[in-house]
């Protein structure tokens, strides 16, 4: 039987490894350190697909036998792709524009064997929210002292989409 292999998790993100971390397998981190530029006319399942394979690879960069794995997510509304906010003002602009309407969330990885170079991607089917985005910035503005801002999702029956209902997980205040 052969030595177990070595598993990385092309990201930092603490969020990302607390996940991994649920199926008890030791992995380590590692930053990919790729640029997410956007490429105009790129759909946002693209985009999360394109991304996660570029951190997979990016992050196994110089490991010669480990199984690394890349993931991204992008959120859409209306067909606009959500960019991280960078700024309370932008943040606070973005909660409004989602306030009551769905936002899918298309989400990708790709798991890459740095021994026989194959690259595994999974696209995972969008999430997708009626958005309570008024609710959460009314929370996170009021709770100053909290560490966590807790929002509840409503029911997608009667929109446009065909989304389901999803609860939206506690969101670490920074």
């Amino acid at each position: 039987m052969g030595m177990p292999r070595r598993l990385v998790l092309g990201s930092t993100s603490r969020y990302r490894a607390e996940l991994l971390g649920r199926l008890g397998l030791a992995f380590e981190q590692r930053a990919p350190g790729t640029l997410e530029v956007e490429l105009p006319g790129e759909a946002p399942a693209a985009r999360a697909m394109r991304l996660a394979v570029a951190k997979s690879i990016d992050a196994g960069a110089g490991l010669a036998d480990a199984l690394v794995i890349g993931s991204d997510q992008v959120a859409e509304l209306d067909g606009t792709l959500l960019e991280k906010p960078g700024s309370v003002e932008r943040a606070s602009a973005q909660l409004q524009a989602c306030s009551g309407r769905a936002v899918s969330f298309h989400t990708a990885l790709c798991v890459f064997d740095t021994h026989s170079g194959q690259r595994i991607p999974i696209s995972i089917s969008p999430g997708c929210i009626s958005a309570l985005c008024s609710r959460m910035k009314s929370a996170a503005t009021s709770s100053a002292n909290s560490r966590w801002i807790a929002p509840a999702a409503s029911s997608a029956k009667g929109s446009a989409s065909a989304c389901s209902s999803a609860s939206i997980p506690a969101i670490p205040r920074r």
